[in-house]
């Protein structure tokens, strides 16, 4: 009896650790071929640094700002009270031109300071904020994209 346990223990052994190494490997699911995967964390993150340095910004009160693709913001501006057309028109444009200088990754930022702009956008970041996809805000995001796409005149609409 000796004989045969020194035999079975070590082949119950083998046994044992050969089932245990088959087992289900619990991988996280990849994105479906031809989806891109986006990093929603990354996104609010890239955000909120463009609100810190548009709000850095003379004349600018408060921004929020949302990443609609993987190098484009959307920067809404609540202006300073008495702030002229043209004055606005100056601190939209450094906005956009500051923004893609100190963010790394950051190509395009469309800037508004259109009150009814601004609040979509606002609406848009918190969406997001809550977890939700910027796909889910696709057909606002592109409406708000197009009327603020610059003229043939070289202009801006804000």
């Amino acid at each position: 009896m000796r004989s045969r346990m020194r035999y079975l223990i070590p082949l119950l052994l083998l046994v044992v650790s050969l089932a245990a190494g088959c087992g289900r490997q619990n991988a996280v699911p990849g994105p479906e071929p031809g989806q891109r995967m986006t990093d929603g964390q990354a996104d609010v993150g890239m955000a909120d640094e463009a609100v810190e340095l548009a709000e850095q910004v003379e004349g600018v009160d408060t921004a929020y700002a949302v990443v609609t693709g993987p190098s484009t913001l959307m920067v809404g501006l609540v202006l300073a009270q008495g702030i002229g057309e043209e004055e606005a028109s100056r601190i939209e444009e450094q906005v956009a031109d500051e923004l893609p200088r100190r963010l790394e990754g950051v190509e395009e930022v469309v800037v508004t300071s259109n009150p009814d702009l601004v609040e979509r956008i606002r609406e848009i970041g918190r969406g997001v904020r809550e977890g939700r996809p910027v796909s889910e805000f696709a057909d606002e995001v592109d409406e708000i994209m197009d009327r603020l796409a610059p003229r043939d005149d070289g202009g801006q609409t804000t």
